[in-house]
């Protein structure tokens, strides 16, 4: 069965045809046999869907589900972006712990350090520095 004839029989059953598409269903409808089936059997389908009980859906039912969708695709678009962050932040990370190594391990090896804080480069507790952060 020709795509053009079924859309012109549930165009015939939704909408409503012009007259030129009528006339020319109706043409088609008197000479074809199979045409005239398809046709009874749409309207049986369309008759059994309308004498079918159903309970409907709650008012909005469709902008809800819009919603979620778009909900759902926020949260995707939130994991890919904390994946590309990730993606940048490693190596950056990785090359920042080589450095603070090599340079611990050259203050440990050049100087005579005593303390951790004279290691990591901590200036003593006295009343000139306090004073100096708190302004």
């Amino acid at each position: 069965m020709d795509k053009k004839l079924i859309g012109q029989l549930i165009k015939s059953l939704d909408d409503g045809l012009n007259q030129e598409e009528v006339d020319e269903l109706n043409s088609t409808l008197a000479t074809s046999k199979p045409a005239k089936k398809e046709l009874e059997r749409l309207q049986d389908i369309r008759q059994s869907i309308q004498s079918e009980k159903t309970e409907s859906f709650r008012p909005y039912f469709a902008q809800r589900v819009m919603r979620r969708i778009a909900r759902l695709k926020e949260i995707k678009h939130e994991s890919d972006l904390f994946k590309s962050l990730m993606v940048v932040f490693r190596p950056v990370a990785v090359s920042t712990s080589f450095i603070i190594a090599v340079i611990l391990i050259y203050n440990i090896s050049t100087g005579n350090f005593t303390s951790l804080e004279s290691i990591l480069g901590i200036p003593e507790y006295n009343l000139e520095n306090i004073t100096y952060a708190a302004y």
